[in-house]
Parts: structure tokens; C-alpha cells; sequence
């Protein structure tokens, strides 16, 4: 695994030209495909330009076989992204052998025969630590990640696990932590859902299930993204070896790190047991990026990107988009292309314009109405209820709660917001709004409620 990473590195600072190219193919192969398939199927791909011909460098034939569903688009993007950089844009699919052995256009694919029961899945060349837009919403993630990374760390905190919404930087994190344990050559496995599935059941149907644990486990340090995607109920034989496994890279010594869009103790698909083991570790929470973090975020995609995007330009995107990372790196290449087929420099117009209507469908999620109805839905009322008479505790502290929330989130004025509770006045809503900063700061259940109201909301 480490020579075949090491392989793939050299070809890349070798090659620059084909490997900008390639990251711009990525850009829009990861926005267009399922997650699932964009991290199992794409990202090992490693470019190689030779004589004008893009090469992908796949880990083995299976890669070269499924890869090829996708090549007509890839040859488009690589026409697009191509231009002036290769001469002669043809992709082709070889599969790597040995660290000597340079890929020749049209070879002949071949494998190297293997014994191992398991492969990891790649990780992202991209996702370093130094490429992580770290803030608030995410410094405690990313400042054990990084530090329980370290070659010489002297903290042993056990398990990692990082727990936050899609698209806000768990997988970079864990990618972060595989590439310094290669860069100190060190070794470890990489598991989304669908792979370890897959491989644990062949290893099963195989009678290779000890030689599979046993290959494991030489690593230093295993990652499993996806974890609410596990069925510990449906799957129990997967789920008992993956808890083996856990408990193996639990010990001194070991790291063992995991992503999912719960936290531990909302994990409902695996017993009590099992829920019990995956709290003892360090959870994690990354969460949604505040105004200050997106700005920084767009910022440094552009740069990414190669876009020269001015700062007024960044906050309006920060501050009308909703903040996950993914949909921020979309809306930029929308302004990417806008700006490269009309042929001019990135404006306040032309973003206006690129992004209005992701804008728009933001907007018509996030009005009154709709929030008032999430609301009530959250603490299992009626929006009726909320805009009616009734002055019930259970009842009256919700409307508050939405209205306080309207006003943030919409700006609407008090009156406005007054109307979508049965008409009330603008002095109701602004005792309201303040009732709930008061009870922000004296009740965690209040506060914590409007926390998790604002972070569903933010992905609407």
C-alpha cells in the first residue's frame, strides 16, 4: 500500500501540468457523482502526463473496469480543463504494477499477483491539515486530529470520533491523519461502509475471515467513515468483527478513527452494548461554519480553484449560500464557468447572477412559514397551536422559539412576523425574541434546543 502511494506521489511532483488539470476534473466529478462512488472510485486515480497523453493510474483491474463507465465524461473535462497544458487530450486507464515500472500509454493492464486478503481504500491527496480551513466550529476536531497525529504525541486519548453534518471536513480530517502517519511510514486502512462490507463479507464466504483481522491489524492506525450507515442489527457477523477491530486499534499504540452524522450515543443501529464501546473515546463535534469561517473557506477554494474572487464577492456567497463546504466549492465553480465563457474577470454582478438560483431555492426553504412549521414539528405541536391563542408553556415557548428564530434567520420586521402567528403585534414578537435570549443564557435546554433548530435550518 505504501509503495503504491509513494508511486502515485513521485508521478504527480513529476508531472504538474496533468496533475492541475486532473484537480479541476475532480472539482466537478465530485459535485456530479454520489459521494460514495467520487471517494471509492476517483480519488485513487493518479495522473501521469506522458507525451501528451493523460494517463489515471489505477490500484488494480477492477478499478480499470468499473472507471470506465465514467471515461467519456472524464475525457470531456479533461478536453475543458486541458487546453494549452495537453497536447494531445486522450485518457487512458493503466493499472500500476511496481514502483519501477512507469505506465506507458496503451501497455497492456496487468496486476501484481497478491496474497492479501484486504486493500485499503486511497485517500485524498488533497485532504492535508494545511489545505483545512480550521475555526470555532471546528477547532477541537481538528486540533486532536492533528496533534494525536504527531510522531511524537504524547497524548493518548483512545478512540476518535468525529461527528457533524455532510460536508463540513470529517473525511478531511481522517485523510489529514492518514497521509502524516504515511509521511512518518507508518501504515493504516481506510473503510467507507460499502468497502468494508464488501471485503469482510468475502473474507467470510472465503473461510479468510482470522487472515482478514490479522492483516488489519498490522496497521497503526484504521479509519471507518459512514459509521451511521452501519446496521449492527441487520449485519450482526460484520458488526461483531468491526467491533473487534475497534477494540484492537483501542489499545496503546494504536488509533483508531470514525466519522458519522450522529454522535455515539444516537448510534440506534447498534446495541447498547456497542454504543457503550464507541462512547469511551474522544467525541467529536464539527459544526456548521460560522459567516467569518465560510468567507475564509471560499477564500481559499478560490485560490484552490485558481479564481480570482474578490472579498465583497466571498461574504455575499458566505452570507446567502448554505454552509457546507461542498455546496460553497459548487457555487464557485458556477462562477468559474460563468466568468470563463462570457471572458471576464469575477464581479458582484456576475456572482449575483452565477448563483442565483441556488439563492433563490435557499430563500423560498428558509421563510416564515417554513419555519414556523419546522418548529412545531420539532416539539410535536400543530402549527395551528402555534397560531393560535393558547398561552400553555408547552405551547407559548415554541411560538417564542419560532419567532425568535424568523427574526434571525429571515430578518423579516416584527410585524411581519406577527401575521404568520395569527396576526399579533410587533410588541408580542419583540417580547418574544428577547424572552428567548434571556432563556438562552439562563436554561441549557433552551439554548440547546435553538442550536439544534438553527443547525437544521442552515441545511435546509
Amino acid at each position: 500500500m505504501s509503495l503504491f502511494a509513494d508511486e502515485f506521489s513521485q508521478s504527480v511532483s513529476e508531472h504538474a501540468d496533468g496533475s492541475q488539470v486532473w484537480q479541476q476534473c475532480l472539482a466537478d466529478l465530485q459535485m456530479e457523482l454520489q459521494e460514495k462512488d467520487y471517494r471509492q472510485w476517483i480519488t485513487p486515480l493518479r495522473p501521469q502526463l506522458d507525451d501528451g497523453v493523460l494517463i489515471l493510474l489505477a490500484p488494480n483491474a477492477i478499478f480499470v473496469n468499473h472507471v470506465n463507465s465514467y471515461l467519456a465524461r472524464i475525457k470531456a473535462l479533461v478536453t475543458t480543463y486541458g487546453q494549452g497544458a495537453i497536447s494531445d487530450v486522450r485518457v487512458e486507464m493503466v493499472v500500476s504494477t511496481t514502483p519501477s515500472t512507469k505506465a506507458k500509454p496503451k501497455a497492456a493492464a496487468r496486476t501484481k499477483t497478491s496474497t492479501a486478503v484486504v486493500e485499503s481504500l486511497s485517500i485524498d491527496p488533497t485532504f492535508t491539515f494545511d489545505g483545512f480551513v480550521k475555526g470555532r466550529a471546528n477547532q477541537d476536531a481538528y486540533n486532536a486530529c492533528n496533534e494525536l497525529s504527531k510522531k511524537d504525541s504524547k497524548y493518548n486519548y483512545g478512540p476518535i470520533f468525529i461527528y457533524g453534518s455532510s460536508g463540513l471536513g470529517k473525511t478531511h480530517l481522517m485523510h489529514a491523519m492518514a497521509h502524516r502517519y504515511q509521511k512518518y511510514g507508518k501504515s493504516f486502512f481506510y473503510f467507507t461502509k460499502e468497502h468494508f462490507y464488501s471485503t469482510t463479507l468475502k473474507a467470510v464466504v472465503n473461510d479468510k475471515i482470522d487472515k482478514f483481522k490479522k492483516e488489519i491489524c498490522a496497521a497503526d492506525l484504521l479509519i471507518i467513515d459512514d459509521m451511521h450507515m452501519y446496521d449492527g442489527k441487520k449485519a450482526p457477523k460484520v458488526t461483531e468483527i468491526l467491533m473487534t477491530l475497534f477494540e484492537h486499534f483501542s489499545q496503546p499504540g494504536k488509533q483508531v478513527v470514525m466519522a458519522s452524522n450522529r454522535p455515539p450515543s444516537q448510534m440506534t443501529n447498534f446495541d447498547d452494548r456497542s454504543i457503550s464501546r464507541l462512547s469511551g473515546g474522544l467525541s467529536l463535534a464539527i459544526l456548521p461554519p460560522d459567516m467569518e469561517m465560510r468567507v475564509q473557506i471560499l477564500e481559499k477554494k478560490a485560490s484552490l480553484l485558481q479564481i480570482d474572487l474578490p472579498r465583497d464577492c466571498a461574504i455575499f456567497m458566505a452570507q446567502n449560500l448554505p454552509p457546507d463546504v461542498r455546496g460553497l466549492e459548487g457555487a464557485l465553480k458556477n462562477v468559474r464557468m460563468s466568468a470563463d465563457l462570457k471572458g471576464v474577470p469575477v464581479t458582484m454582478a456576475l456572482v449575483r447572477d452565477a448563483i442565483r438560483d441556488q439563492v433563490q431555492s435557499r430563500a423560498r426553504a428558509l421563510n416564515a412559514e417554513s419555519i414556523r412549521d419546522l418548529v412545531a414539528e420539532f416539539y410535536e405541536i400543530s402549527p395551528k397551536d402555534l397560531m393560535g391563542k393558547k398561552r400553555a408553556r408547552n405551547i407559548a415557548r415554541p411560538r417564542q422559539m419560532a419567532m425568535a428564530l424568523i427574526r434571525e434567520v429571515t430578518r423579516d420586521s416584527f410585524p411581519e412576523i406577527g401575521q404568520v402567528f395569527g396576526g399579533r403585534d410587533h410588541t408580542t414578537v419583540m417580547h418574544a425574541c428577547e424572552k428567548i435570549e434571556e432563556l438562552k443564557m439562563t436554561d441549557p435546554s433552551i439554548e440547546t434546543d435553538y442550536h439544534k433548530l438553527k443547525m437544521m435550518l442552515e441545511y435546509a
